[in-house]
């Protein structure tokens, strides 16, 4: 399931993703949430809506002073959910999505459900946004090297392969003695150097050249 550009949603879709925007900027983040979900219940592709909801969702658990009190018990009220994304998984990863949405809307940065958010986004076809939510889960928690591994993953996956290497050599430099993070790492930097050099791109031996 490929991204949807804001220009090509319906007019209904751009028109609560506008009405998001505005109560964002306005600190109107409970609306801006309300709005930015319902654009993505209308059209689950709409990757700039997601981004704006992420921001506004951190943006309102940061000024609630939310920590590990809150994150342990939004995953005690969230395992109900939880369970039932599990189940949605497989038959159902659009609505594994959605549950995985409204588990972030109480903690946006619960690593519980970011894991589970990621398995519902690949699932849905939508590896950008398993993306989006490893970026913010990194940025939260700069020192989680399991975080930073699976975010490096996911950049190779999605070809942003110098964001790989990135994170392999942070990886590698923090677990110089780990040997798959040492071969990712090589393999990154590869893919890395022939991205740049467009080889991935050459279609003929003379091309190459």
């Amino acid at each position: 399931m490929a991204k949807l550009a804001l220009e090509d949603a319906p007019k209904k879709v751009r028109d609560l993703f506008d009405k998001g925007f505005a109560a964002m900027e306005r600190d109107n983040l409970d609306y801006a949430i309300d709005m930015f979900m319902a654009a993505l219940d209308a059209e689950p592709r709409l990757f700039q809506a997601r981004k704006f909801l992420r921001a506004a969702e951190v943006k309102k658990f940061k000024k609630s002073g939310g920590g590990a009190i809150q994150h342990f018990a939004s995953t005690l009220a969230g395992l109900p959910g939880l369970i039932a994304g599990y189940m949605q998984l497989k038959k159902k990863p659009e609505q594994a999505l959605r549950t995985a949405e409204k588990l972030l809307r109480s903690d946006p940065l619960n690593l519980t459900f970011i894991d589970f958010a990621d398995k519902a986004a690949m699932a849905a076809g939508l590896p950008e946004v398993s993306v989006l939510n490893l970026e913010v889960a990194r940025e939260a928690y700069p020192e989680n090297n399991t975080v930073l591994r699976r975010l490096g993953d996911l950049y190779v996956s999605t070809e942003q392969h110098h964001e790989a290497r990135q994170c392999f050599e942070e990886l590698v430099h923090r677990l110089p003695n780990d040997q798959s993070a040492i071969k990712a790492l090589k393999d990154a930097a590869a893919l890395d150097t022939m991205q740049k050099g467009g080889w991935a791109e050459a279609e003929s031996f003379r091309d190459i050249i």
